[in-house]
């Protein structure tokens, strides 16, 4: 696990007190100690999402639309008959725009429609047939495959009370290594993201790899990552022996 840790002491002056036999340290004074660490935790998925995209090109917008429309119904039915319900698919996008021609005064010679259908799949390690099926009754290309978890909430959670103790013991060895005895937790805050893995029959630290044009469905599932990060500081203090 990648860890940053970051010092920051403000040196305002330590004054010894405590109650004697007893180390103790004066926290009042400002002196903090500032960490930043990661915490994560990787899951199988339990469900992909495509983005199925298709594109007409027609020389009115009416062509365009009637033409898109029945892309679209082929499509659902190729799907619907490999188990996609209506429900599977909770997005689609459409766009409608002029092609010119800017070496004929911009003249408009034609209409591009455009529809992403976004569709839902548990069957994480059965995308091939869902994608080939697509590609086959109208899809233009695969403009995406992310895969995902339900329990995203608390694992959340998770990845962070591991990166909260992960900074914690950094903050700890940081002053135990100035000979500084770390007090309360005086601030927290948290930036937390889930990595969405990606995978388009290309391995996955291709860069622009969601740019990728699908010319064949092969799909490997990947591992879904939780991380959150935090920065975190305590108060810090000489530790004094009020022994005499």
């Amino acid at each position: 696990m990648h860890r940053q840790a970051i010092l920051s002491i403000v040196l305002v002056g330590l004054l010894a007190t405590g109650a004697s036999g007893q180390p103790a340290a004066d926290f009042a004074l400002g002196s903090q100690v500032e960490v930043s660490a990661l915490g994560s935790v990787t899951v199988d998925p339990d469900y992909a999402m495509l983005a199925v995209q298709v594109d007409v090109q027609e020389d009115s917008p009416a062509d365009a639309a009637r033409v898109m429309s029945r892309r679209i119904d082929a499509i659902m039915d190729a799907l619907g008959d490999l188990g996609v319900r209506d429900s599977d698919v909770p997005d689609r996008t459409f766009s409608l725009r002029t092609n010119r021609d800017y070496q004929r005064g911009n003249e408009v010679v034609g209409y591009r429609a455009s529809t992403t259908l976004h569709i839902r799949s548990a069957e994480v390690d059965a995308l091939a047939p869902l994608l080939s099926a697509a590609l086959e009754h109208g899809a233009t290309d695969i403009s995406g495959v992310t895969f995902h978890t339900v329990a995203e909430d608390s694992l959340r959670r998770v990845a962070l009370e591991r990166a909260v103790d992960s900074a914690r013991k950094d903050a700890a060895a940081i002053a135990e290594a100035h000979d500084l005895a770390l007090g309360a937790l005086v601030s927290i805050t948290t930036d937390s993201r889930r990595r969405q893995q990606v995978a388009l029959g290309r391995p996955l630290d291709m860069p622009g790899l969601d740019e990728v044009v699908v010319t064949s469905a092969a799909v490997s599932p990947r591992r879904v990552t939780i991380r959150a990060q935090v920065t975190a500081a305590w108060l810090i203090a000489k530790p004094t022996n009020t022994d005499r």
